[in-house]
């Protein structure tokens, strides 16, 4: 259970400084930072799971890692959390030291050679996590193929059947070749080489790996190849007879050839532009590059060959960490379509928020007493549910008078009787941002039911000892963006594309939102990062593609979550003018809220 002398300050800095830990190239700095953390928070299992490396032997790391995983799981509520959340688990913020705890855990095992317990462990989480947010499909589909679980491999394969990866298409030709099937297999062949045709050169020895694995790659270069090998080439290797099957048939292999890419389509590069608004005006300006190497790879390697080819190497050693430096190099350097940041800062502040102290930080207790919509909601909501709490309707919602009331206060007279004219509130469901705050509140914990009753819970009051609203918006912002579907109730489709850009919305309006602008100033900044967002939705009978997006990208991120927590205005007189488009700007509380270094 979570340690009561533990405050819920010193636990949201002790977290703060696992994370650092996790972002360090240090390893004596991560130590020192997980030990500082375990001493504010003894139970913070992010630091107790990265100090796993202290020990020098495997079965030293098992068992305390086996004693984190318990940890976890005792702070997470036991068995019934486990049951109500399965299958949305990395969702939720608080499970996510847990499934970091267990895989690492899993991986242990396996290196310590119990592969059947690390396979269990790997089971267990992808059933917590479908949606794998953590990859652990690519490891697992390893595990099955060294044990020959050809059902195991088969079944992964149907699970996540629409898988583009390398390792899905290498793995099928091999589970083909342990199932007796070399028709089977050699379709599978044909479908792997258009995957990945590097993988190939790898598996039978043509090319040696380097010695540091990539920190990225992309789908069907030369770096998801060796991340590929490294997840199933041990499993391959170990099967002489399908290493054989494969040999024989390496004169049929062809070179990667680049077909002709029309003026509509995808550029090559990878941008998600369309060519002709992408690298095709440069294509034609440069020398055509030579047949058989993709346009944007390419240019990349005549960069680099012009970059190193004056130097001379000692080793092929030397030559490996210049290549994969200058391939970091790369994916740190600024791309203008992301407003300054590089390709890399990007993926970490969309899929890695709040574990990326280096690029945005979010404090656990704010300098100033927030202002906001949610903040006024949620105080008028504990006073309503004061000392003796709440009894919730039938249908498990604030009472209506309760309702009402906090209406008619938070809005005044005016406007209670304008919203009210065409019709009353008669339950929460009508009152939108109660309904919503009293949901976020629940997500955050602070809120919750006992004995029939809504009552506040013990993290909500120690918080509110602590620092009162300057020490609560923080969870309450947390739930708000990264554990409420911001979709809730409204038009759109179920798409959850938008809020997973949360993080670079705020980077937009912190770099952008000094001045008055319009909307579609940031919806133009979204659209030039993502174009390939157009792609998941259909268009409708009065809309296009680009204008259902955009207009759930203003609805969702701005006015249901950002002018919501307070870290944006809206001119409504320009919206009244306007329409759709309105004008907009920060307010001072996003730069206490979320911190950018960059």
């Amino acid at each position: 259970m979570v340690n009561k002398h533990t405050s819920e300050s010193d636990r949201q800095q002790a977290q703060d400084l696992a994370y650092k830990a996790m972002s360090t190239q240090s390893p004596e700095e991560a130590v020192r930072l997980c030990t500082q953390a375990i001493e504010l928070d003894p139970r913070c299992v992010d630091a107790l799971t990265l100090m796993a490396g202290a020990y020098e032997k495997l079965d030293e790391q098992i068992r305390h890692l086996s004693r984190v995983v318990q940890i976890a799981e005792e702070d997470l509520g036991g068995e019934g959390y486990f049951e109500e959340n399965e299958g949305h688990f990395w969702g939720l913020i608080e499970t996510r030291p847990y499934m970091r705890a267990r895989s690492y855990l899993a991986q242990t095992l396996a290196l310590a050679g119990d592969k059947n317990a690390a396979i269990e462990h790997y089971e267990d989480l992808l059933d917590l996590n479908p949606g794998d947010n953590q990859g652990i499909r690519y490891v697992l589909i390893g595990l099955y193929l060294e044990t020959d679980d050809v059902n195991g491999v088969s079944d992964l394969l149907d699970e996540y059947q629409d898988d583009a990866s390398a390792v899905f298409a290498w793995s099928l030709v091999l589970e083909r070749l342990i199932s007796g099937d070399p028709d089977g297999a050699e379709s599978a062949l044909a479908e792997a080489r258009k995957a990945n045709p590097y993988v190939e050169g790898y598996l039978l020895g043509r090319k040696a790996l380097p010695r540091e694995m990539p920190d990225y790659y992309g789908i069907g270069d030369e770096s998801e190849a060796i991340m590929c090998m490294d997840t199933i080439g041990d499993a391959w290797k170990r099967h002489s007879e399908a290493m054989r099957w494969l040999r024989a048939r390496e004169s049929t292999a062809q070179a990667p050839t680049r077909h002709k890419v029309g003026r509509n389509d995808p550029c090559p590069c990878g941008s998600g532009k369309k060519y002709k608004k992408c690298c095709l005006a440069r294509d034609e300006a440069a020398p055509q590059p030579a047949v058989g190497t993709p346009v944007a790879a390419e240019m990349a390697l005549s960069d680099m060959m012009r970059d190193i080819r004056d130097q001379k190497f000692s080793s092929k050693e030397e030559l490996d960490a210049l290549i994969s430096g200058y391939n970091d190099r790369r994916s740190q350097r600024p791309v203008d379509d992301f407003e300054g940041l590089s390709s890399q800062q990007m993926h970490k502040l969309m899929n890695f928020p709040f574990e990326s102290p280096d690029l945005i930080e979010f404090p656990s207790v704010l300098d100033n007493p927030p202002s906001a919509p949610i903040v006024t909601l949620f105080s008028m909501l504990v006073d309503a549910i004061g000392e003796d709490g709440l009894k919730p309707t039938a249908t498990g919602n604030l009472p209506r008078k309760v309702v009402q009331d906090i209406a008619l206060l938070y809005w005044g007279e005016e406007k209670y009787q304008e919203e009210t004219n065409y019709a009353s509130i008669r339950s929460e469901d009508d009152f939108y941002q109660l309904n919503v705050t009293r949901l976020v509140a629940g997500l955050a914990g602070l809120v919750r039911r006992y004995k029939g009753r809504f009552i506040l819970s013990r993290k909500c009051r120690d918080l509110m000892k602590q620092g009162g609203m300057r020490a609560v918006y923080p969870v309450l912002f947390r739930a708000l963006m990264a554990r409420f579907n911001w979709g809730y109730m409204d038009r759109y489709p179920e798409t959850g594309i938008v809020q997973t850009l949360s993080t670079y919305t705020l980077y937009l309006l912190t770099r952008y939102g000094n001045e008055w602008r319009a909307n579609t100033f940031y919806e133009d900044a979204f659209l030039r990062a993502y174009p390939s967002i157009l792609d998941v939705v259909e268009p409708r009978a009065y809309e296009s593609r680009e204008e259902v997006i955009r207009g759930m990208y203003s609805l969702r991120c701005f006015r249901r979550f950002a002018e919501f927590a307070g870290l944006m205005e809206i001119d409504h007189e320009s919206e009244e003018r306007y329409g759709r488009v309105f004008k907009m700007r920060k307010t001072p509380l996003l730069s206490d809220v979320a911190r950018f270094r960059v």
